[in-house]
């Protein structure tokens, strides 16, 4: 049954291994700069990096939970989901960092924020329980640890709704 599942979730599986190889590269030393410039390529790979463990595991623990939409929706839809996810929320948290001059965001919960609204918001219409739902989901992980970058959730959350809209109107 494990092996199954597994099978069916061959995007997940490799955006987990990918996580933790960037983890053990900071871990034993190879990498050791955070990527925290207010350039591009630095906002894209602070969606990858991970300094704690606790992060990580939380990281892929809830990544996990949500592979369910990869095994319903099919591994290409669900790539397609993930690259737009990270790529509006790339660019996005880039214009915002330049703007707002916002602090740096780090790991893999705006992606996962994101892909919890995208599911919220392409399973129900949106209305204004849905966004209270959001709000409160984003904001209230954030008040217990200020190290958190309710920036960073708030964005994944934003680019799940955008891709839930823009998917319901010219995906499926």
């Amino acid at each position: 049954m494990y092996v199954e599942h597994f099978n069916n979730i061959p995007v997940t599986i490799s955006v987990i291994l990918i996580l933790i190889i960037i983890f053990t590269l900071y871990k034993i030393g190879i990498l050791t700069k955070l990527p925290c410039e207010t350039n591009i390529y630095e906002v894209f790979a602070g969606i990858f990096t991970h300094i704690e463990f606790e992060h990580l595991i939380l990281n892929i623990t809830a990544l996990y939970v949500l592979s369910r939409l990869e095994h319903t929706m099919g591994s290409k839809s669900f790539i397609w989901l993930l690259a737009f996810l990270i790529s509006f929320n790339t660019l996005v948290e880039y214009i915002f960092r330049i703007i707002f001059k916002l602090k740096c965001s780090i790991g893999f919960s705006g992606i996962l924020f994101g892909i919890i609204t995208w599911e919220i918001c392409y399973e129900k219409r949106i209305n204004l329980e849905i966004i209270l739902s959001i709000f409160l989901i984003v904001i209230i992980p954030s008040m217990h640890n200020k190290n958190l970058s309710i920036e960073g959730h708030f964005l994944g959350a934003l680019s799940g709704i955008i891709g839930a809209l823009l998917w319901k109107k010219y995906i499926y």
